[in-house]
């Protein structure tokens, strides 16, 4: 097999293993900015959606949290929901009381803040230790005040124990091996020809 031949056929390879790729992780989260990773203390962490503006809580829906993925986890469970209202003067900051029978249940907790229209669901991973937590609205705009948090949304995952889920496993599409086995064997093919 020439130098030509193999590099296509590895080019090949790379774009089909990209395309798989994209289609098997479609991670819909973000890490925050440093700004934004600031406005509630402490947390864990903070992600941002991609694409949801809406926190689907619904028994009859799959959770947004979930479906989104947030912190690599896809079996988020609801614990309730704190409305602010955007007249109120929570909804630019205060502070967050978690009850600590929660850590004895769950070892993840996750806050998510809402505002509406033109924005996308901020995520906090709350410090396991902790039970009261400081905020100010996550949805900063240059120039102005930030706008209004209207909920925010508490899940739960995992075990106290350690057994905290971490990532979901994130599957393979069926037909990858298949394509992996189908390049290696016209490699081979190739090589047998040309000897």
């Amino acid at each position: 097999m020439d130098l030509r031949t193999l590099k296509g056929t590895a080019a090949s390879a790379m774009l089909a293993l990209t395309f798989f790729g994209a289609t098997a992780v479609s991670a819909a989260t973000t890490t925050c900015s440093t700004a934004v990773a600031a406005t509630l203390s402490p947390n864990m962490g903070c992600e941002v959606s991609t694409s949801s503006n809406q926190d689907s809580v619904s028994p009859n829906k799959p959770l947004t949290v979930n479906l989104d993925g947030f912190f690599g986890s896809t079996d988020w469970s609801f614990l309730n929901k704190q409305e602010i209202g955007e007249e109120s003067p929570a909804a630019q900051g205060g502070t967050l009381n978690i009850s600590s029978t929660l850590w004895s249940t769950y070892g993840r907790i996750l806050a998510i803040f809402k505002d509406g229209k033109d924005t996308f669901l901020t995520g906090f991973l709350l410090n396991t230790d902790g039970t009261t937590f400081t905020y100010t609205s996550p949805f900063l705009r240059t120039g102005k005040s930030p706008k209004d948090v209207s909920h925010i949304s508490f899940y739960g995952q995992g075990t106290p124990d350690g057994d905290t889920g971490g990532p979901s496993p994130v599957p393979l599409p069926a037909g990858l091996p298949m394509l992996a086995s189908a390049l290696g064997l016209a490699v081979f093919l190739r090589k047998r020809r040309s000897a």
